[in-house]
């Protein structure tokens, strides 16, 4: 066992030998291979031609993604424009030095910002320091429109609408006022 000395059952037709002797009576016969080299074959992609589709390599976890699907995906973002205050004719109207209307001013008393409800307090403080002759004729709707103020969450928010309540007493005929204070 596990040597190469005698073994009976091989056909020395098919490259078994019979002995040792054979085996290097074999080899000795055998053209020597070493000089010659081996021709080398193309491969498959040089046969080819041109590759038209490729195809495409698909990692753990996604999803291939076809060639001729469409996206249907739509991305948005909302913008929020309020009124462009520029193509809004002022002309013959009052207006703050922000070019803001009273209209306008008093609508941000209700907005959810508190610093907007706090701009809209010194909205009305400047617009009747442009035009206090205009304060006996809207008091009463100014002061319908921001009283919620006066209990406001902010200490901001109150603390503007104290001062703009003053400018109001200091600036208002007693007459336009006494009608609103009870």
């Amino acid at each position: 066992r596990g040597s190469l000395a005698r073994v009976t059952s091989l056909n020395p037709a098919l490259g078994q030998f019979n002995s040792l002797t054979d085996q290097k009576r074999r080899r000795d016969t055998m053209p020597d291979l070493q000089g010659i080299k081996k021709a080398k074959s193309k491969g498959k992609k040089a046969n080819r031609g041109p590759q038209d589709f490729k195809k495409q390599k698909v990692k753990v976890g996604r999803k291939l993604v076809k060639k001729n699907e469409t996206a249907t995906t739509i991305k948005s973002r909302k913008l929020n424009l309020q009124k462009q205050s520029v193509a809004v004719d002022r002309t013959g109207k009052e207006v703050s030095s922000r070019g803001l209307t009273l209209v306008e001013i008093l609508a941000h008393s209700t907005h959810y910002n508190a610093n907007m409800r706090k701009e809209c307090l010194g909205g009305i403080r400047d617009f009747f320091e442009l035009h206090p002759m205009l304060l006996s004729l809207h008091v009463g709707a100014v002061l319908e429109k921001v009283s919620d103020l006066l209990i406001d969450e902010d200490p901001v928010v109150r603390k503007e609408f104290r001062a703009m309540a003053k400018q109001l007493m200091r600036g208002a005929e007693p007459a336009a006022m006494a009608p609103h204070l009870r």
